[in-house]
């Protein structure tokens, strides 16, 4: 008989999840790839690396985001190693945190944080949060799967559950954005 771990997710729940958070990271490199200089001057614009690397650690920032979003579904198949996407994206989000907070922690506000390329989104500590929520996310993503059997109506719940966890996660972008746009109405005034 083999043993469950002391912590372990529901496997419609870890679906939901991995679903839920390829859909994040999938969403987020769409616009940086059709915009590559303007993300390449915004992460040239958080002054954490020199200027002439921006390019190239854009790019690679790109690709990790898709690659992850990759392997996050195909992890969910069974084609991944275990919890690497997770644990890869835990750290991709971590490091998306860790940068907006060591400038917001150095007085700079950047005007934009290169989060969507659309109208400019200021530095805040609402996008720290969640960029860190993410994260932890991830990291709940590499517990290992219970132990219980796959039901056939299991499919159709991770899929609606994975669907509205993406919805809720651009919902509360999409309020962060307008507050955004909102604070910078108010400013011109």
């Amino acid at each position: 008989m083999s043993r469950v771990p002391a912590l372990a997710l529901d496997p419609a729940l870890r679906a939901a999840l991995g679903l839920a958070l390829a859909g994040v990271l999938f969403a987020a490199a769409l616009p940086k790839l059709r915009r590559p200089r303007e993300f390449a001057r915004a992460v040239a614009g958080y002054e954490l690396l020199p200027e002439r690397a921006a390019p190239a650690v854009a790019a690679g920032l790109v690709a990790a985001e898709l690659g992850l979003a990759g392997a996050l579904v195909a992890a969910l198949f069974g084609h991944a190693a275990g919890a690497l996407p997770a644990l890869g994206s835990a750290g991709l989000f971590a490091l998306y945190a860790a940068a907006m907070a060591a400038n917001l922690a150095r007085g700079r506000g950047l005007a934009d944080c290169g989060c969507s390329l659309g109208a400019p989104r200021p530095l805040s500590g609402a996008l720290v949060a969640r960029s860190a929520a993410l994260a932890l996310a991830a990291l709940a993503l590499a517990l290992p799967p219970g132990a219980r059997a796959w039901h056939p109506l299991d499919f159709a719940t991770a899929a609606a559950g994975g669907l509205a966890l993406f919805l809720l996660y651009a919902a509360g972008d999409t309020a962060l954005a307008n507050a955004a746009r909102r604070a910078r109405a108010a400013g011109a005034a």
